[in-house]
Parts: structure tokens; sequence; C-alpha cells
């Protein structure tokens, strides 16, 4: 699942100008829309209130507990550090394995 401000942020990221020396710009847009068509889009959260360090993470945290995510994957410190582990974050190498697992 995926909401609103997450998708905003991925765009952002997309555009940063060190992205863009190695993202063709035409993939990215594939990419942003390939996510829109087979992910599940659900309302932006309902605010939790300070989770994580980093207060601008904690929506992430609050989508994955309203929707009951198994995991939060990132490669963010603030949130493969954050104290509450509700749900775990892994980082994505992590996730693969998981799902390799899963698979096999």
């Amino acid at each position: 699942m995926i909401c609103p401000a997450v998708l905003v942020e991925v765009e952002r990221v997309l555009d940063r100008p060190r992205l863009r020396k190695r993202v063709d710009p035409g993939l990215a847009q594939l990419y942003m829309a390939t996510i829109r068509r087979i992910a599940a889009v659900v309302a932006d959260p309902v605010p939790i209130g300070t989770a994580t360090r980093d207060a601008d993470d904690d929506y992430l945290v609050a989508l994955a507990r309203e929707h009951g995510a198994d995991w939060i994957v990132t490669g963010d410190k603030d949130l493969l550090e954050w104290e509450d582990q509700t749900p775990p974050a892994i980082t994505p190498a992590a996730f693969e394995e998981v799902l390799t697992r899963l698979g096999g």
C-alpha cells in the first residue's frame, strides 16, 4: 500500500539533481506510473504524534500501523534505528531475503 504523501516524496527524490544524472526522466515517469497502477493507494494516515527521531518519518509509521503492515521497508536510518519498531523497519536487502525465503 502507498499513500499520496509517499508518492509525492518519491517523486521529489527522483527529481533530485544527483538522481536525475543517473535515472532517465522518462524511466522515472514510467516508474511512478507503474507504482500508481499496481499499488493499493490509500488515504494519507491520521497523524500519530512523535514516533521516530525524524518527525517527517512519523507518517510512514502511522501508515504502516493503520494498515497492519508487517514491515516498513526503508534505507532511512531514522526508521531503521527507532526504538519502538512497531512494525519493524528493514532494509530493502533484508526484505529481498524475506521474499526469497517465502518464495522458495
